[in-house]
């Protein structure tokens, strides 16, 4: 695997490239700033109701916030720990929507095929449809 160096975190270029083609970082693995216009829910402190507004974010708060959804929904299974995933590896779920993970428990090998949520694929398709991709 070759490895490419970013302001974020070092990755694959498979992945550094996506992040590339969706605007996300600069053709140094700079993070760019860009502009998305995304769906956000807001709670109303006082009602307790939740509604759908949409905000102006940057690409790379979208992929922290899918970052830590990810993070989140792998956090149930119970051998998370233990398949030790990286940043790289959160990524390439993140863009390939499924991970297949080698891991051992007491000299056992297991293979743990990680897929993601509903939510979390559906919140990468509205980032996808918010952005201009890159040329490449």
């Amino acid at each position: 695997m070759k490895v490419v160096v970013t302001d974020y975190v070092p990755m694959d270029t498979e992945n550094a490239n996506w992040l590339y083609k969706m605007g996300a970082i600069n053709n140094r693995g700079g993070i760019v700033r860009n502009k998305v216009c995304m769906m956000f829910r807001e709670r109303n402190p006082k009602s307790g109701q939740t509604k759908e507004i949409e905000k102006e974010t940057c690409s790379w708060s979208v992929i922290c916030e899918l970052i830590e959804r990810v993070r989140e929904q792998l956090g149930s299974h119970p051998d998370y720990a233990i398949m030790n995933l990286d940043t790289n590896d959160l990524l390439t779920l993140l863009r390939k929507q499924k991970l297949d993970v080698s891991y051992e428990i007491e000299g056992e090998s297991y293979v743990a095929n990680l897929s993601l949520d509903d939510e979390v694929r559906n919140r990468i398709g509205e980032w996808r449809s918010s952005v201009t991709p890159m040329e490449e």
